[in-house]
């Protein structure tokens, strides 16, 4: 079995840098970034989108939309140990089948997503799911139009991976933070990344 290390380095304050296998950051403070014990159900629904996703298309079901949260419970007094975790999957789409969408989420669940095998011996999972049909203009029930601005041309991805190593040698967790909203992709910030390589690409968040 293969070793995978994740890392998260102290940055100033109660503000820390957090990097995936591949090198890909989060910020971990409070108010502005993200919470540590968030990660935890984050991490199960994240993961469980990411394996739903791909099973429904090759089902070919016509998915508009997938919404997943997680409704956790901990104990009152420190530790506070997560006991119940629950899995609300909202699909929205054209003509899709509850049926195929269930075994969806029981394939993902029982035998692809690896955080919520290993958490459903410790924790009280349960999920339950809703469909929502698209109408034929794509809005669903309770939308509402909404004028959205026009994007600005987006950075250069190489520009944006640049500028946030600049950010995190200089500790600048505001700019870390301003980058970190960009429609941008992040490569491995440690060496820093050959910004050639993102040339002619478009970035994407």
């Amino acid at each position: 079995m293969p070793v995978e290390t994740v890392q998260v380095e102290w940055v100033r304050d109660q503000v820390f840098l957090m990097a995936d296998r591949f090198g890909f950051p989060i910020v971990m403070t409070q108010p502005s970034g993200v919470n540590g014990a968030d990660l935890l159900p984050l991490s199960v629904i994240g993961c469980a989108a990411w394996d739903i996703v791909s099973i429904v298309r090759k089902q070919r079901q016509a998915l508009t939309g997938l919404r997943v949260t997680a409704e956790s419970v901990r104990e009152d007094d420190p530790p506070w140990r997560f006991r119940k975790i629950r899995i609300v999957y909202r699909f929205s789409g054209h003509h899709l089948d509850p049926q195929k969408l269930g075994h969806a989420v029981e394939l993902t669940e029982q035998k692809y997503c690896s955080t919520h095998a290993t958490l459903r011996h410790v924790v009280e999972l349960t999920s339950e799911l809703t469909v929502v049909e698209d109408a034929e203009d794509g809005s669903q029930p309770g939308d509402q139009a909404v004028t959205l601005p026009v994007p600005s041309t987006p950075m250069p991805a190489s520009q944006v991976v640049e500028r946030f190593n600049e950010a995190l040698n200089a500790q600048d967790v505001d700019a870390m933070m301003d980058l970190m909203t960009e429609d941008c992709v992040f490569e491995n910030t440690s060496p820093a990344p050959d910004g050639a390589r993102y040339e002619g690409k478009e970035a994407v968040r």
